[in-house]
């Protein structure tokens, strides 16, 4: 278990907010706190991490990968990830991790083919600095938290609700119908969270927000219903 967080098209300086979010995280992952930040597009990226596969340096995070384009946070484990790396060709390799494989994955087949791939349990922000786009994916079967808000002109994420108290622009009205869904069933259905403002990314979605014109859409890449129809 690890911990990402991260602010995204925000004009401000947010290095000292990027730090208290990631902090409140080291409980999900004790290792390793890093951050990255690319000031030009107001692109804060943390990362807590717990240690378990390449245990070296190699597999930190916030990841960049060999060309430069991509940087990735990423909380999780990829199953398939070994049987990935033998059909990717003429890359190379620095370390054993996981994390790695997600970007090599994308350097090479880009989100779409990349998420089509994936086995395992994650929640992933990719930066893509040539394009200035960022993704942000969950697992098939939301094993993996994620919540985000898109406030202000800027997108806010991280592994817990916690991450979001050091927002001052984020207003924290309960979401009454979320109460009751709640009180009624015992948990709260994705995309709802306790808050208005702060959504829970869903099972099998993937989020594409372009930071130069702040439009954010949000993408089905699986879904168990497809999956069952497209068997029969």
């Amino acid at each position: 278990m690890c911990g990402i967080a991260g602010i995204l098209g925000s004009k401000m300086n947010n290095h000292e907010k990027i730090n208290y979010m990631t902090k409140s995280l080291i409980h999900r992952g004790p290792d390793k706190l890093n951050i990255y930040h690319d000031e030009s597009y107001g692109v804060y990226l943390g990362h807590t991490r717990l240690s378990i596969l390449d245990l070296s340096i190699s597999g930190d995070q916030p990841m960049i990968s060999n060309s430069g384009r991509y940087v990735i946070s990423y909380n999780g484990e990829i199953y398939n990830h070994i049987e990935l790396r033998k059909n990717i060709k003429n890359y190379k390799w620095i370390g054993s991790s996981d994390t790695e494989t997600i970007l090599a994955l994308v350097e090479t087949y880009g989100i779409d083919q990349s998420l089509s791939k994936l086995k395992g349990m994650f929640a992933f922000c990719i930066y893509d600095k040539k394009y200035k786009k960022i993704f942000l994916a969950r697992d098939r079967f939301g094993e993996k938290p994620l919540y985000y808000s898109n406030v202000n002109g800027s997108l806010i994420f991280g592994s817990e609700l916690k991450v979001f108290k050091y927002c001052k622009e984020i207003n924290f009205e309960l979401d009454q119908s979320s109460i009751s869904s709640f009180m009624k069933y015992g948990y709260i259905a994705s995309p709802s969270s306790i808050y208005k403002n702060i959504k829970k990314l869903k099972q099998g979605d993937y989020i594409t927000y372009d930071l130069s014109s702040k439009v954010l859409v949000v993408n089905k890449y699986w879904s168990i219903i497809n999956k069952i129809q497209t068997s029969n």
